[in-house]
């Protein structure tokens, strides 16, 4: 069974992982620690960490490959393990059945029965050493999704501040930390490390061809009613309300499941479309999660929760929920993904 994990494939995509989790903390924490800080300082250094994930994730991209093939391989051992198994305790109860029926003796049945127990006993020993196995590959990748070769949910962006991260949405710059209109340049300051800027501006995910360039919000729309969401027809990142200061609070969600992932996902003022689908903000590693399970609108109350597949796998603190305002503290489930709520 050893022979199936590439040891130094996981483990320097392990290191990397950590790596890279540091970096989209910071960025994440980026937002909240803006205060008495220039805005053109604050858009550097979200700079400086994109690029250096960018070299991080150029470094995973064939690791990640050596990996998939090697947890196929794994799986479909795993498969063969649980299909014997099922069919070992499908014997026993046979045998337990010819026994009652008078068809075997004690003798007959306790001898084999001793066959089967053994037999049960090494797919049980062999079973439970991939599933250690599989761990440490779980560990390595922030959603299991990734070793099937499909693109992660879309990861933490800076809060806002950055764009993307892990998939190839556009991700702009609030107004507090884009450069102003007509703002002259930056003063020349000392520029981060060679080390940090060496890999290219291109996409961070193995794939995704290159990066959405970062842009300053869309302006204002008069047409939008100050308390009515955005609609996901209108999935462009800009204020909820025509003009009017609203105080809202970014948050995030917090993942509580395997299937949720392991990367806690900020809240900025936009619109997310979650589900399974390629095209969603918000990716699910769920197969009972519709392509377009659901939509997280933003509006002059906060952010509020929609149902959009209908197939009663969106819920709120355990219930079905059609249309929720979230609070902090609530418990959100798509299928077998759960996150909590938290306002930063």
């Amino acid at each position: 069974m050893k022979e199936l994990i590439e040891a130094g494939a996981v483990e320097e995509l392990t290191r990397l992982k950590v790596e890279r989790d540091q970096l989209r903390d910071r960025l994440a924490r980026l937002e909240s620690l803006q205060e008495g800080v220039d805005p053109r300082v604050a858009r550097r250094v979200a700079e400086d960490y994109r690029k250096r994930l960018t070299a991080v994730d150029e470094k995973a991209a064939p690791l990640l490959q050596r990996a998939r093939q090697a947890y196929a391989a794994l799986r479909k051992r795993l498969d063969e393990l649980n299909e014997r198994h099922e069919a070992i305790r499908l014997d026993r109860e046979e045998i337990e059945l010819r026994h009652r029926l008078g068809e075997y003796d004690d003798q007959q049945r306790g001898q084999r029965l001793a066959a089967i127990e053994e037999s049960l006993a090494e797919v049980q020993a062999q079973r439970s050493e991939g599933e250690a196995i599989r761990e440490r590959f779980l560990a390595a990748v922030d959603a299991e999704a990734e070793l099937l070769g499909a693109i992660p949910a879309a990861g933490p962006t800076a809060a806002g501040v950055a764009g993307p991260i892990t998939a190839p949405v556009s991700r702009p710059i609030p107004a507090s930390v884009a450069a102003p209109p007509n703002a002259p340049a930056a003063a020349p300051t000392e520029a981060p490390s060679a080390a940090s800027i060496a890999a290219p501006a291109q996409a961070s995910w193995p794939g995704v061809s290159s990066t959405q360039p970062i842009r300053p919000p869309s302006p204002p729309d008069p047409a939008l009613a100050p308390t009515r969401p955005i609609p996901v027809s209108e999935r462009e990142n800009r204020p909820a309300t025509g003009g009017a200061t609203v105080a809202l609070k970014p948050a995030r969600l917090v993942p509580q499941t395997r299937e949720a992932g392991r990367v806690p996902v900020p809240l900025v003022f936009r619109n997310y479309r979650v589900g399974s689908g390629e095209d969603c903000d918000i990716r699910i590693g769920d197969a009972d999660v519709s392509a377009h399970q659901a939509d997280i609108l933003v509006g002059t109350d906060g952010f509020t929760l929609t149902d959009h597949a209908g197939n009663g796998r969106t819920r709120v603190n355990g219930e079905h929920v059609e249309r929720k305002l979230l609070r902090d503290g609530d418990a959100i489930e798509f299928g077998k993904a759960r996150f909590l709520f938290r306002e930063v």
